[in-house]
C-alpha cells in the first residue's frame, strides 16, 4: 500500500543529442511577407476610402504600419545573421576544445 511508484530516469542530454541551428529564414521570404503586408494596408486604405471618403488621418496611420512592419523585419533579418555568426563561431571553438 505504501509503496510510490518511481519514474523511469531520464538520460540527460549528451553531445549527439545537440540539435544543429535552424536554417535561416530567406531574404526571399523577408520580401514577400512585406509585400502582403504593404497589400493589406493598400486594401484597407482603398476600402476605408470607399466607405468614408475622407481618410487623410487613416493614410499616416497605415504608412506609419508599414514603415514599422519594414523596419521590424530588417531588425529580424540582420539580428538573425549576426546571431547565427556567433553562433557558429562558437561551436567551431567547442569543437576545438573538444578535440584537444
Amino acid at each position: 500500500m505504501g509503496e510510490k511508484m518511481q519514474e523511469p530516469e531520464k538520460e540527460k542530454p549528451g553531445a549527439k543529442d545537440i540539435l544543429e541551428p535552424e536554417p535561416l529564414f530567406p531574404l526571399k521570404g523577408y520580401l514577400i511577407l512585406n509585400g502582403i503586408f504593404w497589400a493589406y494596408c493598400l486594401i484597407q486604405l482603398l476600402v476605408l476610402l470607399w466607405l468614408f471618403r475622407d481618410i487623410v488621418g487613416l493614410i499616416f496611420f497605415f504608412v506609419v504600419l508599414g514603415v514599422g512592419f519594414t523596419l521590424v523585419s530588417i531588425y529580424d533579418y540582420t539580428y538573425d545573421r549576426i546571431v547565427y555568426k556567433k553562433s557558429l563561431k562558437k561551436e567551431e571553438i567547442n569543437e576545438k576544445d573538444e578535440k584537444e
